[in-house]
């Protein structure tokens, strides 16, 4: 489960649910931790990549994995939308004034155009309203010098921005992009500028510091297999079923919090990164455990769960078992897949 830096290159071994609608499967296609609220006082198609061939026959995808050094995030052009931290601002400012033709602006360009002004699913008084007017609800109550900037790529176009509500943490991410060209426009220069990325109320109901949070580290640290299994979909844990009690003694689960607890003392402190394209109030977070040596990662789903009985909603937290098997064996195309690192 980690990745053994070489003399050359890094060789590979081993960070809503609702009723559905029409567009949902159609969002969804394109598809922190230990630090907390404490930290704040403070998807995409696999490129062609090229193969190498280990001495056991095993072949690794030699996309590199950054350090977290090197990712960035480059400034706009515009006022008000020259940096991610700028453009939240700018949008919970205009949400606590009520102003939303000025939040709307402040929104990338898909949302803005497909999902702003589309009738919300929610539950209790939001029945009727638009995303729009639910997410200006929920950024105005938000603080907007209380945030953080968390940089994401490489590429510098992408960036998630956490704000904190009293103990929660809730997150904002945002995009650097142009205007789409107009026809005879091709050789323009472009102006990037930063725009969030979402208007999906569910995103931002989100609390990435959940009491789940401290509940799941307790229970790999304390090797509570019980709890820890409360943690996991079901989906996700047939193989270790399939290998329960084929020796005796030995119990899959627990072997799994073996392997999470040593990528977790990796390093004291994890890099957070967030699904780019995640949404509908389900978000992954790779938690990167840089070290000097090697890199580990455990990659937590954190999803909004609506109370139909009490019209309330709460965030839940499950290990993403799949996509952190994925990163501990392909963490370079891991990578830029869960964060679209690319060129845009």
């Amino acid at each position: 489960m980690r990745i053994d830096r070489g003399p050359c290159k890094p060789i590979l071994m081993v960070h809503p649910v609702g009723p559905g609608n029409q567009d949902k499967g159609k969002k969804m296609s394109r598809m922190m931790l230990w630090a907390g609220a404490a930290a704040l006082a403070l998807g995409a198609a696999v490129a062609p990549v090229t193969a190498d061939r280990h001495e056991d026959g095993r072949l690794s995808l030699l996309n590199e994995l950054p350090k977290p050094k090197e990712l960035v995030s480059k400034d706009g052009t515009l006022e008000g939308h020259k940096t991610p931290l700028e453009v939240v601002k700018k949008a919970i400012n205009a949400a606590k004034n009520d102003k939303l033709d000025e939040l709307k602006a402040c929104l990338a360009e898909d949302p803005r155009k497909n999902d702003a002004d589309r009738e919300h699913w929610g539950i209790g008084d939001e029945k009727g309203k638009t995303n729009l007017q639910v997410t200006a609800k929920l950024l105005a109550a938000l603080d907007a010098e209380k945030s953080k900037q968390l940089e994401q790529g490489t590429k510098g176009n992408f960036a998630a921005v956490l704000v904190q509500k009293g103990d929660a943490v809730h997150l904002v991410r945002t995009v650097r992009q142009a205007p789409k060209e107009e026809k005879g426009e091709a050789s323009k220069r472009k102006e990037y500028n930063w725009f969030l990325s979402s208007c999906d109320p569910g995103d931002y109901r989100l609390d990435f510091n959940t009491p789940q949070l401290k509940a799941f580290r307790e229970a790999v640290t304390n090797a509570d297999t019980a709890k820890f299994k409360e943690f996991i979909d079901e989906s996700q844990t047939r193989v270790l079923d399939l290998l329960k009690d084929v020796q005796e003694g030995v119990d899959p689960y627990a072997l799994l919090i073996k392997r999470l607890q040593t990528a977790m003392k990796n390093a004291e402190r994890p890099t957070w990164l967030f699904g780019r394209w995640d949404t509908w109030g389900n978000v992954r977070v790779a938690f990167w455990f840089h070290g000097e040596k090697t890199d580990t990662f455990v990659v937590l789903r954190f999803r909004n769960e609506p109370d139909w009985e009490t019209k309330t909603y709460s965030t839940k937290l499950q290990l993403d078992l799949d996509a952190t098997a994925g990163f501990n064996r392909d963490a370079g195309n891991e990578f830029k897949n869960l964060i679209n690192d690319w060129d845009w």
